[in-house]
Parts: C-alpha cells; structure tokens; sequence
C-alpha cells in the first residue's frame, strides 16, 4: 500500500527531469534530418510519410505501434499489453513489410515477424514510412512498404541527462533515462528504459454462462533494454558510428475466455550489434556496415508439457558507393551478404542460409529538378540459388509550379523463413522447395502544393496496385501441415493525404488528415477452399 501511495504522488503525473550545459526555459525539440543514401537518394515514385519530431516527443513513453497506430493510416492488429503488435501496408501481410533499423532488417528471420509494440521510441531518433514495394533497394519483405527506423549524431550539444517516468493504471509503471555527451566531433549517447504492467483490467466474459465480471490473469508484462551509441566524426567528409541495443521482454500468455488463465509465458532477448562508416572522396561517397544479430525466444506451457527455445544468429555486411556524374547523374551500386543460423528444438540439425546480393541503381534529375528519373536492380542469391532479379522504375514530374506527378512501378519478393523451410514435428513439415514469393506493385499519385515554399498545404492523392503470386501458405497434406507456393492476391485502393505546416510568431501548427481505402482479393484458391472465395475479399 505505501508503494502504491508513493506511486501515486510521484508519478501518476509524468515529469521530466532535464540537465544540460545550457539551461532553457521552454522544451527545445532538435530538428532532424535524416542521412539515409538509398531511401534519401533513390526512393522515387513512392510515397514517403515522416513522424515529425513534435509528434515523436509527444509519444516518447510509448512504443513504435502505439506511434502507427495514431499518427499514419496503416492498420495495426494488436493482441493487448501482453501481446503482439503487427502492421499491415496497403492490403498485405505483416511479413510482406519490412522493418529497418539504421538499414538493417529487424524481422525475425526464423518467421519473419516484428513485434511492433516491443520498440521503444526513446530508442529511435527519426521515423520514416515508404508506402510501396522496394525490395530492389532493401531486399526481401520490402513488397507492401518499408518502415525505417534511424539514429544519427548530435554534435556540439555538450552534456545532456533526462530522466523520464510515468504510473498509470493496471499497475503499468514506465520510466526512461537518457545521457548524452558530445562536442565538435564526437557524440556518446546512453538510452535505458524499464516497463512492467499487471495488465489485470476487469471485463465482461461473455463466453461463459451468465456473462460474469472477471478479472484478466496470465498476463503480466515487463520489459527492459539499453541502447549504447557512440559517433565520431573524423572530418566533414568522414564518420564512423556504432550501436549496441540489448532488450529483454518477459510475458505471460493468456488463454481465451472460454478457458482458465494457465500459466504460460514467453520470454525473448535480442543483442543487436552494428558499425557503420561513411567517406566522401571527390564524386564519389562511401558506406560500409556491419551487424550482428541475436534474438532468441523461450515459452513455457506447464500444462500441455511445453517447453521450446528458439534461436537465431545473423551476420550482415554491406558496402555500396554512390558517384555524383555531374549535376544530373547520380549512379549508386553495391553487395550485401547476410549469413543466418536458426536453431530450433522442431528443427532437425541447427540450419543455416546464407544470402547474397548485388545492386545497383541510376539517378537522372533535370535542371531545377522538374524531372526526376530512377531505376534500381537488385539481384539475390540464396544459398547458390540465383531467385528472378528484382527491380523498380520511378519518376517525379512537375506538371505547374504547384502540381506535382509522381508514378513507380517494381517487382518485390519475400524469401521463405526458417519455419517455412526447416520446420519438422510430428504434426508439421517445412518444404525445403519452396519459391519466394513474388509481387508487381505500380503506383500514380498526384500532388498539390498551393502556397509552394510556404508548406501551409500540401495534399496527394495516390492510387496504387499490388499483385502478389506464389503466396506460401500451409495446409494439411496426407494429415501433415506443410507450406505450398499456392495462392495469389490482388490487393488495390486509393490514399488521400492532406498536411500542412503554419507558424505564427514563436507557435507552431502541424496539422494532418487522411483517408484510404483498400481492397484485398483472393485471386486464386487451393483445391480444399469453396469457390465464393475467388475475387473476394
């Protein structure tokens, strides 16, 4: 009780605790720019949303689904506190997205899934969203759009302590801290945050007779994690940067309404490790990465008997260099090989992919850039097997001083995961067969930008088209559960975005709304599945 009523007092209303070099009497949010060559440079056609920096501090405490969720149009699929957050870009699946952290992919290569709702945004420094296919850029999942997740330097802000925590109700306690310490050419920063909810909300069990009032059970959560970051700057034209995010999610699993709580839990760890550099000599800018990846996860069901461990280590290395021809042409090409352990008690030995791939890419810009032409190419090799090269072509024209067209068109695929290839109990069977998933995406949309410089309007309207062919799917065979290259999915709709920026004296007003529709299709069915499926939704 004393816990609680501390609680209580302290923090039922967040605070901020802010030291730094320089003290200020009003919030001071830092402009950022991203320094991301591929999706800065050779992202064209596609639509491209950015979480300002206002509405990312408004929603430091939370997660990156809680962050999707109120501030983009894409749909999020939620299973609570407890559970699991996915996103679902115009019309595809989760796996079919992928997720980049400083350009390296964070979806789990065993299923190919993200828990969105696990990424603190303390963590992350800017927030972009690609609308669109572009796995020839950034390889496989890239088929319904690309959320990229950076971290970048602050220089010469001196010595910077924040300390940030919250109570709420359900017994959800949140709190954050934040150092960091840099001068002209070197920045150090330390990121920690710790979460923990009881989650024990009371509701209406509608699946039991008489509908009585329960309490929710099994479903604790606690969650905690640093990020180690560390930014020199040799000169103007060369940086190099490291990163090291450690996180810990423990989670109990509830069952359904019909049934007791039970005592099920899963706890996952990921260690993700990565070193970039970059180098500018005469024309030409060099980028170098490197990571390594950890994750693993552990659920407990005592009472079916369940005990399994899940594991993967990842090694990613990739080089590209971007040469500025001239004013007008920009050619931007390099290699990529990423070599994946799984390690699984449903697998039959610890099984490992190794996948490499070769790009390259061309960029045209007319005088005044009324034109802007791109197109990119991608080729993957997986373990020694060439897959069908990927590509995309886009173009911005300015039609009149305030409109502006925008159209690309590419091909995409998503690779089979270690579930899908690997899998073996007595009631599944992974099919080491199986193809990559394809897609074509085209997109047109058409923008408007009345008061031009003044950014007070800007509104696009953009329709887009995907089909998606060698869907994998599992289903039943002689009794055993296996994924096939089956189905086929149409999925098109329209977007309408409107956003504008106004300042009057020293307030600032970011104003935004939205509107999409789409319509997702079966266009080819298994033998087993009716009919009335075809062209449905």
């Amino acid at each position: 009780m004393r816990q609680l009523f501390v609680y209580s007092i302290v923090f039922f209303i967040n605070f901020n605790i802010q030291a730094q070099y320089n003290v200020y009497n009003s919030l001071y949010i830092k402009e950022i720019e991203i320094v991301s060559n591929r999706l800065e440079n050779f992202v064209t056609g596609n639509r491209i949303e950015k979480i300002d920096s206002l509405s990312k501090e408004i929603f430091k405490h939370d997660n990156l689904s809680d962050v999707l969720s109120n501030l983009s149009i894409i749909p999020i699929k939620s299973y609570g506190v407890s559970g699991i957050s996915s996103a679902s870009i115009r019309g595809t699946n989760s796996n079919q997205m992928a997720v980049l952290w400083n350009g390296f992919n964070l979806q789990d290569p065993l299923t190919a899934s993200l828990g969105l709702n696990l990424i603190p945004i303390q963590f992350i420094d800017d927030i972009s969203i690609q609308y669109g296919g572009s796995s020839s850029l950034f390889g496989s999942s890239a088929i319904g759009g690309v959320i990229h997740l950076n971290n970048k330097a602050d220089f010469n802000t001196n010595t910077n302590i924040e300390f940030n925590s919250s109570y709420g109700s359900f017994n959800t306690y949140n709190t954050g801290l934040n150092l960091s310490f840099s001068n002209k050419n070197f920045n150090s920063k330390f990121r920690a945050f710790y979460k923990t909810s009881e989650n024990n909300f009371s509701f209406i069990n509608t699946s039991k007779y008489g509908h009585p009032e329960e309490v929710n059970q099994n479903s604790d959560v606690e969650s905690k994690g640093f990020l180690q970051e560390n930014f020199y700057r040799f000169s103007d034209f060369s940086q190099i940067c490291s990163h090291y995010w450690y996180q810990q999610t423990y989670r109990q699993v509830p069952k359904n309404m019909s049934s007791d709580a039970g005592e099920a839990y899963q706890q996952d760890n990921w260690h993700k490790v990565a070193v970039k550099y970059y180098k500018e000599i005469l024309n030409a800018d060099f980028y170098f990465k490197s990571g390594f990846f950890y994750n693993s996860t552990h659920y407990v069901d005592n009472e079916v008997f369940v005990d399994a461990f899940h594991s993967s280590v990842q090694t990613i290395n990739e080089a590209e260099i971007k040469i500025n021809l001239n004013n007008s042409n920009i050619l931007n090409f390099g290699l990529n090989n990423n070599y994946t352990q799984g390690n699984s008690e449903s697998f039959l030995n610890k099984e490992d992919l190794n996948n490499f791939a070769g790009f390259f890419s061309y960029k045209f810009k007319s005088e005044n850039n009324r034109i802007v032409f791109i197109t990119s190419l991608r080729e993957e090799v997986i373990d020694n097997q060439f897959i069908e090269p990927n590509f995309s072509i886009g173009a911005n024209f300015i039609l009149a001083n305030k409109f502006e067209s925008k159209i690309n068109f590419s091909k995409n695929f998503r690779a089979p995961t270690f579930n899908d290839l690997f899998w073996l109990d007595a009631f599944a069977r992974g099919n080491p067969d199986l193809k990559p998933e394809n897609a074509y995406t085209l997109e047109i949309a058409l923008v408007y930008s009345p008061f031009n410089q003044k950014k007070l309007l800007n509104i696009e309207f953009s329709l887009f088209y995907n089909y998606i062919s060698d869907l994998i799917l599992w289903q039943p065979v002689f009794n055993i559960w296996t994924p096939i290259n089956l189905k086929e999915n149409l999925a098109k709709g329209i977007e309408l975005n409107m956003s504008g920026l106004a300042k009057i004296n020293k307030f600032q007003l970011n104003y935004k709304a939205s509107y999409s529709y789409t319509k997702s299709t079966i266009e080819k069915i298994t033998e087993n599945e009716s009919e009335n499926l075809l062209h449905n939704q």
